[in-house]
């Protein structure tokens, strides 16, 4: 099957063989390019840029949840609402709670609106919507990122078109788990590094503290040493002249004196 003939598509009611094969076609398509993708920003523009083509999609737009402000913004979009340069036109921001998406964001249950003409929580964008789908992206049971598309014709989206975006999400929550992931760990790498930087360097420094603590008494017990050995030296001398002078005496003294020079010199 051509792939232009995918992108003629209907969600409308795909029942027969031939919108079910495309249905499938979708999936595996998204979960095969969307494997690639090594950050958040890959995965969201990986959908943006696959997704509404192929389903004849005017609008769509990514949001990115954040519980800490208590805010959603715009962070991907597709048709009307990205220019020439990839860059968003008008990025909304809205509080969780506010607007279709924001609703979502609060109870993390998908939306569908046959007739926005009748949705008093509608916010208007650029252009007016005649229906819409709010999907949320979940990971660990809280909504991470909330996809949004609008159509100027009422009645356009359907519970296919929920269907399949809820699968297609839950293929994102994988890619982006894993991203989650890797960055956990190349975060935990990098602590691990630095802690063994400062562990190596504090080693390198108690090293360089040792080694010349080292040389200090080194230099001291070699000094010590030399003064022993001239200490020793000089105590031979003086105890070898000593002992000339006592035998000079002994040869020079009578009987009486010679034992006791004689007892001295021995002891010397």
């Amino acid at each position: 099957m051509k792939r232009e003939k995918l992108y003629n598509f209907d969600l409308k009611e795909p029942k027969n063989q031939k919108s079910l094969t495309s249905f499938l076609d979708v999936i595996h398509s998204f979960s095969r390019r969307i494997v690639s993708s090594y950050t958040e920003e890959d995965v969201f523009d990986t959908f943006i840029n696959e997704i509404p083509e192929r389903l004849n999609l005017v609008d769509c737009v990514i949001y990115k949840v954040n519980h800490e402000e208590n805010s959603l913004t715009q962070v991907a979009a597709h048709g009307y609402k990205s220019n020439k340069d990839k860059v968003i036109q008008n990025r909304l921001k809205l509080k969780i709670g506010e607007g279709l998406a924001g609703i979502v964001a609060l109870d993390g249950k998908s939306i569908l609106v046959t007739d926005i003409s009748k949705e008093k929580d509608y916010v208007k964008d650029i252009i007016s919507a005649g229906s819409e789908i709010e999907i949320p992206i979940k990971i660990n049971n809280e909504v991470y990122a909330v996809i949004s598309s609008e159509h100027p014709e009422v009645n356009f989206f359907n519970e296919y078109h929920v269907k399949l975006f809820e699968i297609l999400a839950s293929i994102a929550v994988g890619a982006l788990v894993k991203i989650q992931e890797k960055n956990d760990l190349e975060k935990v790498k990098n602590r691990l590094e630095s802690i063994l930087e400062k562990k190596s360097s504090d080693l390198d420094r108690a090293i360089d503290a040792l080694s010349t603590q080292y040389s200090e008494l080194k230099y001291q017990h070699d000094k010590r040493e030399l003064l022993i050995q001239e200490v020793h030296h000089r105590v031979n001398n003086n105890l070898q002249i000593i002992s000339s002078i006592l035998k000079l005496y002994l040869t020079e003294s009578d009987d009486n004196s010679k034992s006791d020079l004689k007892e001295i010199h021995n002891r010397v």
